[in-house]
């Protein structure tokens, strides 16, 4: 594990999976990451908050995260920030990364490995 943060790292995890947003809660505040949780989305507070990353699962309720990554990304404020798309389903990773997303996760996921990804994604991150 990362034994800190120390360019204070601010990740955007959207979810709308209360178990995965507790799960994630826990483990990136013991990582010491700054975080803001959101159930479901709103661009303004992407662009509000000012994330470094963005973790976004694919399916968000009502909502495509497929559609929600490609308005992400063709917003002038929003669109240099990493976007990482989370899924259990192994099909949704190319229709992700062709929707503008930076990088896929398959879901179950262990931190570690998540981890890796997040900081492959901003440089200077380590």
């Amino acid at each position: 594990m990362q034994p800190d943060n120390p360019r204070n790292m601010h990740i955007l995890v959207i979810d709308d999976d209360p178990v995965i947003l507790h799960y994630l809660k826990i483990m990136l505040t013991r990582q010491q990451y700054k975080t803001t949780f959101l159930s479901s989305t709103d661009e303004n507070v992407v662009t509000s908050v000012g994330p470094d990353v963005i973790l976004m699962d694919v399916w968000l309720g009502d909502e495509d995260g497929k559609e929600v990554c490609r308005s992400i990304k063709q917003n002038p404020a929003t669109s240099s920030i990493p976007l990482m798309m989370m899924s259990s389903s192994r099909e949704a990773a190319k229709k992700c990364i062709e929707a503008g997303a930076d990088d896929f996760i398959l879901k179950p996921f262990d931190i570690e490995t998540l981890l890796k990804q997040i900081t492959s994604l901003v440089p200077d991150a380590e």
